[in-house]
């Protein structure tokens, strides 16, 4: 069983993840991105920003594909 649930959406030039423990206030949501810029930095990929998406930012198609994602590949299989 997870705490939350989270999701990130992949493209080539930029990272989306959304959970609910991630705000763009938080200490842990800090810790996530500063720790993705220096694994990024030590393995020398190109710098690609890590971006919080809040849930004022979702439309309904973006939605729709994280529902289906979690469909499909579920988080917890209970």
């Amino acid at each position: 069983m997870s705490l939350a649930s989270s999701v990130s959406l992949f493209a080539p030039e930029q990272v989306i993840a959304y959970s609910s423990l991630f705000s763009e206030k938080n200490l842990l949501w800090k810790n996530l991105k500063d720790e993705f810029a220096s694994r990024q930095s030590k393995q020398k990929f190109p710098g690609i920003p890590l971006i919080c998406a809040e849930n004022s930012l979702f439309s309904a198609a973006a939605g729709a594909a994280l529902y289906s994602l979690e469909k499909k590949y579920p988080v917890n299989s209970n």
